[in-house]
């Protein structure tokens, strides 16, 4: 089983949100159609979450700021990508 570790580094909530907003772009490049990371602020304590199924599904706090992925899971092609090959 192959893995890749994403981590994001701490930081103002500012600094935390643009650095989610880039993973979540790179992960929507990586064939995953929603907003994989997210920063929770309470009561003063900001940290990373990752959503495991979608937007609204469940969660989990990263205490180690980062997760593992199955890199055969993110390296599949996209559908978009599959059309492609199809169409050469």
């Amino acid at each position: 089983m192959d893995r890749v570790w994403i981590e994001l580094e701490l930081g103002s909530i500012t600094e935390m949100e643009k650095r989610v907003e880039s993973a979540n772009k790179m992960m929507r490049k990586l064939n995953v159609d929603y907003d994989l990371f997210w920063v929770n602020e309470r009561k003063g304590v900001r940290e990373y979450c990752v959503n495991l199924v979608s937007n609204n599904g469940p969660y989990e706090s990263l205490e180690d700021n980062g997760h593992w992925f199955q890199l055969d899971a993110l390296s599949r092609d996209t559908p978009e990508q599959l059309a492609k090959k199809e169409g050469e």
